[in-house]
């Protein structure tokens, strides 16, 4: 039998924004998964419909992210855990991971495009946010993270 009881997340309560779904079986561990990244993913599906330009921060593709390179230099920041670098990351990325960037925030450069990534866009959207609410204009989000990355056929290194 399924349980169809309803679980409220307030997600921002600046924003006041609250998202109500129904649990089922494994209700405790899709609460915290979707708790993690709802507000992020809503987000990113409001930028999908309404313009890739939102919160100051912009979307790049796998592609999008070679011609950023190869163009003006862009800073590439990975914020993924220990962990999660170790298995590989993106040739000339900064690893910095997200609990860290606080701190880190004042030695990144305003000169020059920032691109963020994590593992699948949640935690580098929340990067991208975060920086440029501290006034950092040139942000980008890659799309799909390393996931992202590795799905166009591109190549893994150690960082």
């Amino acid at each position: 039998m399924v349980d169809v009881r309803k679980t409220v997340f307030w997600l921002h309560s600046e924003k006041g924004v609250a998202v109500t779904i129904k649990t089922g079986y494994r209700r405790d561990k899709y609460a915290k998964m979707f708790a993690r990244d709802a507000y992020f993913g809503i987000l990113a599906i409001f930028q999908e419909c309404f313009g890739k330009v939102m919160f100051g921060f912009r979307e790049v593709d796998a592609q999008g992210l070679e011609q950023l390179r190869d163009g003006s230099g862009c800073v590439l920041i990975d914020v993924r855990t220990d962990a999660e670098v170790s298995r590989g990351g993106i040739a000339g990325a900064m690893h910095i991971p997200l609990h860290l960037l606080p701190m880190k925030v004042q030695d990144l450069p305003s000169d020059r495009p920032i691109v963020f990534y994590c593992q699948s866009g949640g935690r580098s959207a929340q990067a991208c946010a975060f920086v440029t609410s501290r006034g950092l204009n040139d942000v980008y989000n890659l799309q799909g993270g390393i996931i992202g990355w590795i799905r166009s056929g591109k190549p893994l290194a150690a960082i």
